[in-house]
């Protein structure tokens, strides 16, 4: 997703205003209207290192971001119970999952450092600050403790990483068109993300459609079949052909 926003300014700087667009990622050629958001996060937990004999002395980073993590996954369990959920998407509500986590330097020593990871991966509707401003205030609650016990205490959030979702607002004439030349009547709404939101937030009307399957992105020996390959060009064909008619 780092090209597409290089892409869309020199289009607006030539002057081109796309009617569609079509992001060939994989869905077996069938027709995905719209997919969430994804945002990546980065909370970086600053504690006061003692000897372990002494933890009253120190500010135990490791614990306070167990803290934020199960507020976190609190949150994600929240977030998924809500009334506007969206049941044409595989995964019907927003989620949240922490990734990695690292932290301590010896058992003995409480830690001064800790930091974690966790994504959020939002329906169209929803937005960052969804869940940004709940953390931010349980961080702040957080900080109000640690710092109680040693002022230059304290959590970092720190966002790394944010591609927007896609909504399947106002593409109705090319839902039609490519529902046409795909034979694939079905509309299909998806948890991952690709460049469709960036195009969709430009303005221009945007389905996602392309051979393989996602199951086999992200892996090792990552493939799409030959008869994908072959269901793609006959798509493309078709595609090419309807233009030269409109």
């Amino acid at each position: 997703c780092l090209g597409a926003p290089l892409i869309l300014a020199d289009i607006e700087a030539r002057g081109i205003t796309p009617d569609y667009c079509i992001v060939g990622e994989p869905t077996n050629m069938t027709v995905v209207v719209a997919h969430k958001g994804i945002a990546v996060y980065r909370c970086r937990v600053h504690g006061k290192s003692v000897h372990s004999s002494l933890t009253k002395q120190g500010v135990n980073a490791i614990s306070y971001a167990s803290r934020l993590i199960g507020y976190v996954d609190e949150l994600a369990e929240e977030i998924s119970q809500r009334d506007d959920n969206d049941d044409m998407f595989d995964v019907p509500f927003s989620t949240m999952s922490v990734g990695t986590i690292k932290g301590g330097t010896a058992t003995n020593i409480v830690p001064n450092l800790c930091e974690f990871t966790f994504d959020y991966r939002n329906l169209p509707h929803m937005t960052q600050e969804n869940i940004v401003a709940p953390i931010q205030a349980k961080i702040a609650e957080l900080n109000a403790q640690m710092q109680a016990r040693s002022p230059e205490t304290g959590i970092e959030l720190i966002q790394e990483e944010g591609v927007p979702a896609m909504n399947d607002n106002n593409n109705d004439e090319l839902q039609t068109l490519i529902a046409a030349l795909t034979g694939d009547n079905e509309r299909h709404k998806v948890a991952y993300a690709t460049e469709g939101g960036q195009f969709t937030n430009s303005g221009i009307p945007t389905i996602i459609c392309g051979p393989g399957s996602i199951e086999q992105a992200h892996k090792a020996d990552e493939f799409v079949a030959l008869s994908e390959i072959a269901r793609c060009d006959e798509f493309l064909q078709k595609l090419l052909k309807s233009c030269a008619v409109s």
